[in-house]
């Protein structure tokens, strides 16, 4: 672990501020927003915007990167998933259910 992580974690168990509900740590303020975009993309379906917030999280860090960077690996399945309202979960769970027989 980092030691800004670790030291954000001690001064939040000393010190938790319910109210803001968000971190302190100006790095963690940054990663919680992505995040926070992040989840408005797949919340609203909008994989439009999925170019944009990558862009943007290039200057979050390593993990953060990584992840834009697994995204872009299969881009069009990924802009589609978060795109359109389809959804495959009945036919995987019959898949999966006949493998396990």
């Amino acid at each position: 672990m980092h030691p800004r992580e670790q030291n954000w974690r001690t001064q939040t168990r000393r010190s938790p501020t319910p109210h803001s509900g968000t971190p302190s740590c100006p790095e963690l303020k940054a990663l919680h927003a992505h995040v926070r975009g992040f989840a408005e993309i797949l919340q609203s379906r909008s994989g439009q915007h999925l170019k944009d917030w990558i862009t943007a999280t290039r200057t979050a860090g390593p993990r953060l990167h990584a992840f834009a960077s697994g995204l872009e690996k299969d881009w069009d399945a990924v802009v589609q998933g978060l795109s359109t309202r389809w959804n495959f979960g009945p036919v995987e769970d019959r898949v999966n259910h006949n493998k396990v027989i």
